[in-house]
């Protein structure tokens, strides 16, 4: 496993946080760019 991104609920309020995490060797590859949008995607 490379890391994780995902959306979700924040307690007591109407808002959604995007949150990811990656391991550092896959940093600056893009992966945290596509991951958010397609997370925004379905999100939506």
């Amino acid at each position: 496993m490379i890391g994780r991104c995902g959306l979700c609920f924040l307690d007591n309020t109407p808002e959604v946080e995007l949150g990811y995490v990656l391991d550092e060797m896959y940093w600056c590859h893009g992966l945290a760019t596509e991951a958010s949008k397609t997370s925004l995607k379905h999100g939506v």
